[in-house]
């Protein structure tokens, strides 16, 4: 697929929200309410990939519309959780969300698939916005690379925290399972030069 010309999103049926867990009980409940409450006119699938919890993580999900999928923590890469979710995905458009990033509203979903479904990007990432107290330097680092007002060259390309991309990407180019860590960034540079991608700051 060539990158200027973009998909005509038609007969969407379904969303994918794919979320990576491990220990999460602070945040998946907040986190799932959140994505439950969204206003999107659109069937949504969550999936939540757990590597080996040990606290109420999953107790708490259970209360939830989710399907979960086990894998063990020794062989957790970010790649693997991520490849292993969306091989159990029925959407034709994905979403990447981080356990912790809980969505800042209602309409956080609509404006995250918007480019997509109107033809002007293959792939996004929207702002995270940290929690003010937890960690100073991570507050900093995600204020300077996830700006409010917009994204400014040089800044991170594009993030499995809190992302969308057309399913048929994923189909081209599984993330890596062996690195740690980047598997996002790597995923990136595989597919920037045949797709679109746009950061989304609302």
């Amino acid at each position: 697929m060539a990158k200027d010309i973009l998909p005509v999103i038609t007969g969407i049926q379904r969303l994918s929200i794919v979320i990576r867990s491990k220990n999460e009980e602070r945040s998946i409940g907040e986190t799932l309410t959140q994505i439950f409450d969204q206003d999107v006119n659109l069937p949504v699938e969550v999936i939540l990939v757990d590597s080996g919890s040990t606290d109420k993580t999953l107790e708490i999900a259970g209360r939830y519309r989710v399907k979960i999928v086990h894998i063990p923590s020794s062989r957790f890469t970010y790649g693997y959780a991520l490849n292993q979710g969306i091989g159990q995905s029925s959407g034709e458009i994905l979403c990447c969300l981080s356990a912790h990033c809980v969505p800042a509203n209602d309409q956080w979903l609509g404006n995250l698939i918007r480019p997509i479904v109107d033809g002007t990007a293959h792939a996004t990432y929207g702002r995270q916005i940290p929690v003010a107290g937890m960690n100073p330097f991570e507050e900093v680092s995600l204020r300077r690379h996830f700006p409010a007002e917009g994204k400014k060259t040089g800044r991170v390309p594009f993030s499995n925290a809190n992302s969308a991309f057309l399913k048929t990407m994923w189909c081209d180019a599984k993330f890596d399972e062996e690195i740690p860590e980047w598997e996002d960034y790597l995923w990136y540079l595989q597919l920037e030069k045949s797709f679109q991608f746009q950061y989304v700051s609302g």
